[in-house]
């Protein structure tokens, strides 16, 4: 009887040590993976706006959290700013205390300033404009052939937007306020005849303003064309942080997840804004 005790004692230690192992590696990995995301580094993405509805920062958090996921996996942890203009976001990021990375239209100074990661993330997208107008001034618009035509209209544009600079340099007539939800309430309200819209943020743009801004359309016929790189702005207080994004960015562009996420969130344009049948009107630019 003894003996069989011990035996069947013998024959179940295997299980019990294979159990015990398994909770550990188990224990380990849960450790490990706790530490690694406690030591996680916030990098923080400039937020550009207050509007509770703007979603154009949507694609760039993503692309930039898939391409910190292929260079430096759970190194960094990825935050919001409070909201901010292009103007407080270029001097907070000069501290890179409140802001360390953010996504503009390129700059020829802020490569003096900050760090630029020359990689495009909208592959010239946002130089690409189409046009918000009120409805009822479509007519004048289809009735435009030439560019000088369209200077003498009032062209309302954010103050201290890149873009804002290309219109000066063209001569067009600009209206322009710091404010950008405000700037729908202004085209509402005919302070100024239209206000060119990237052709990566218009369609979400019209329809999340739809219900407070019925009368508000994408203009039918016009496309302007301009040279507007995007790049990713890193402060230079984390000259590291600008190397895994670049190097992350050449790694999804290699494996095709590039594509794969511009396609999601741009793959519609074409279709939907019927690009091609477009009068194009080319600016100038120094880019």
């Amino acid at each position: 009887m003894p003996s069989k005790l011990v035996s069947n004692s013998c024959d179940n230690q295997p299980n019990i040590v294979r159990s015990l192992n398994a909770y550990a590696i188990g224990l380990f990995i849960t450790l490990v993976l706790g530490c690694n995301a406690a030591l996680a580094k916030d990098l923080v993405l400039v937020t550009p706006s207050s509007s509770a509805i703007d979603v154009r920062g949507n694609y760039a958090s993503a692309l930039l959290i898939e391409a910190l996921n292929h260079s430096s996996p759970n190194k960094y942890n990825v935050v919001f700013s409070e909201p901010m203009n292009e103007a407080r976001a270029e001097r907070q990021m000069h501290h890179g205390i409140h802001a360390h990375v953010m996504w503009a239209a390129a700059r020829t100074e802020w490569d003096k300033t900050l760090i630029a990661v020359k990689r495009p993330l909208l592959r010239g997208l946002l130089g690409q404009r189409v046009l918000l107008i009120n409805q009822y001034k479509q007519p004048i618009f289809e009735q435009i052939t030439d560019i000088e035509q369209l200077k003498k209209l009032k062209l309302g544009t954010g103050h201290v937007w890149s873009i804002t600079r290309i219109f000066q340099q063209n001569n067009f007539n600009l209206v322009t306020s710091s404010n950008y939800d405000g700037l729908f309430k202004m085209l509402a309200k005919d302070r100024f005849d239209f206000f060119p819209r990237g052709v990566n943020e218009v369609l979400a743009e019209v329809q999340s303003r739809s219900h407070n801004y019925p009368n508000m359309v994408i203009e039918k016929t016009i496309l302007l064309q301009t040279k507007l790189p995007v790049y990713y702005y890193v402060t230079p207080a984390e000259p590291d942080m600008a190397k895994d994004i670049e190097v992350g960015l050449d790694a999804i562009q290699k494996n095709g997840n590039f594509d794969l996420l511009f396609t999601k969130y741009f793959g519609q344009l074409q279709q939907e804004l019927q690009l091609t049948k477009r009068k194009v009107f080319i600016l100038e630019s120094t880019h």
